[in-house]
């Protein structure tokens, strides 16, 4: 079930690259703290749990560790930009993680 996800690290022919242009407008931007954050809410605990474990190894093979806080339903998501900035990498770690709730819901 999780491995499905870590082979797209790589954009697939016919896609294009995430981008903040591209970016989920569930994702909020902060230009100041260079963050991308965002709520992902779920229907049911075991919702939430599945996505908490898929991001867990998401960010295993990425080597990407958002901040995370979640109750029964709901999972906060904050991913600190790893350069001055924000950049592609944040924004292609973005995409991915909307590609885990999708899959968990």
């Amino acid at each position: 079930m999780i491995s499905r996800h870590l082979s797209h690290s790589k954009t697939e022919p016919g896609m294009s690259e995430p981008s903040e242009k591209s970016l989920n407008p569930a994702w909020k931007v902060q230009k100041r703290a260079h963050l991308l954050s965002r709520r992902f809410d779920f229907p049911d605990y075991d919702a939430m749990r599945d996505f908490l474990d898929e991001l867990e190894a998401l960010s295993e093979s990425e080597g990407y560790y958002p901040d995370l806080t979640f109750s029964r339903t709901h999972v906060n998501v904050s991913i600190k930009a790893r350069a001055d900035e924000l950049a592609q990498p944040d924004f292609d770690f973005s995409a991915k993680v909307d590609g885990l709730a999708d899959d968990s819901k």
